[in-house]
């Protein structure tokens, strides 16, 4: 297994609902590449800051700036191992 395949499937391994035997392939994986271990790290982080951040609206500049820097930057760093 890959790092990119790792991200891919980042969310079905953290909800439990990968196979078995990908599973398997994805934690032998993540003991060996500390990349791996670190983002699943802070994506757990992540997950867990942004559920109790206050739902209040975000002002449109903001929106608008993250927008922005998602559509130029996350698809790439998503791909890239």
């Amino acid at each position: 297994m890959h790092c990119h395949q790792v991200r891919q499937l980042l969310v079905e391994y953290l909800d439990g609902e990968l196979d078995e035997k990908t599973k398997a392939e994805l934690e032998d994986h993540l003991k060996d590449c500390e990349p791996c271990q670190k983002f699943i790290s802070t994506y757990k982080a992540t997950v867990k800051i942004t559920k109790k951040a206050d739902p209040g609206e975000m002002p449109v500049e903001l929106k608008d700036r993250l927008k922005s820097f998602i559509e130029n930057n996350l698809g790439k760093e998503m791909t890239a191992d």
